[in-house]
């Protein structure tokens, strides 16, 4: 039986801080976690379940139909290939802003 060969350098689960390199106040303060020195705030554990409830309901997604002309869909893929993300996204963010209003026109 072959025995499997582990790269002891590397994680065994990607992570985008394997390289990260703190400076001084960031090493200071996981010391200063390490010992102890901070505590929870006494409210934390309802804050935290507030937001909880909150990234729950941004995250529901109802499914929509409606119709539209071929030019405007084949524009909207265009201009959402030069944003380089998919085209449903970027009607799903023009709504979310009109609705916010926070979608302004261009002179």
């Amino acid at each position: 039986m072959d025995k499997k060969v582990v790269d002891q350098k590397r994680p065994s689960v990607w992570s985008p801080f394997v390289n990260q390199v703190l400076d001084e106040e960031e090493q200071q303060i996981e010391k200063d976690v390490a010992a102890g020195l901070y505590v929870e705030a006494p409210d934390q554990a309802k804050r935290r379940e507030d937001w909880e409830k909150a990234a729950a309901s941004m995250s529901k997604r109802s499914p929509v139909t409606i119709r539209l002309m071929s030019k405007t869909i084949a524009a909207l893929k265009a201009r959402a290939a030069e944003e380089g993300v998919p085209y449903q996204t970027l009607i799903n963010s023009i709504l979310h802003k009109y609705v916010n209003g926070r979608l302004v026109e261009r002179d």
